[in-house]
């Protein structure tokens, strides 16, 4: 029984490591620290949100119903960083819903454009392979 127990412990840690790694993939990727901001990706719960390093206020959040979602929002997103103080600042002045809106709609809108001239491949993750404009 002893054994049993040392092994599930082992293997949840296992897990979290697993985890831990890739939000630290994710995180890299997306470049997250900006302006006194850090994005945190959520592995178990999909999930996205722009945190204050200074005073750990979460900024803004978004959930997601899948990791292939969470990771779409993180090939586009990863390119927009000279962007991210502008979201900020869209999302004081109009709320964390009309910034999801507009950054779901942008991404949307760079999916088709690049499909549309071929940059592009199809899929859950048209945009894993694009480097930006």
């Amino acid at each position: 029984m002893l054994a049993q127990e040392r092994g599930q412990a082992g293997d949840a840690e296992l897990a979290d490591r697993r985890i831990a790694q890739q939000q630290q993939v994710v995180a890299d990727q997306l470049g997250t620290e900006f302006d006194g901001y850090r994005l945190i990706v959520g592995m178990e719960r999909p999930a996205l949100a722009a945190v204050d390093r200074a005073g750990g206020e979460q900024i803004e959040a978004r959930q997601f119903d899948g990791r292939s979602e969470r990771d779409r929002m993180c090939d586009w997103l990863r390119w927009q960083k000279p962007l991210f103080r502008e979201y900020l600042a869209y999302a004081a002045a109009n709320g964390d819903h009309a910034l999801e809106k507009r950054l779901v709609d942008e991404m949307f809108e760079t999916e088709a454009r690049l499909k549309k001239e071929g940059r592009v491949a199809g899929g859950l993750r048209p945009l894993r392979m694009w480097r930006g404009e």
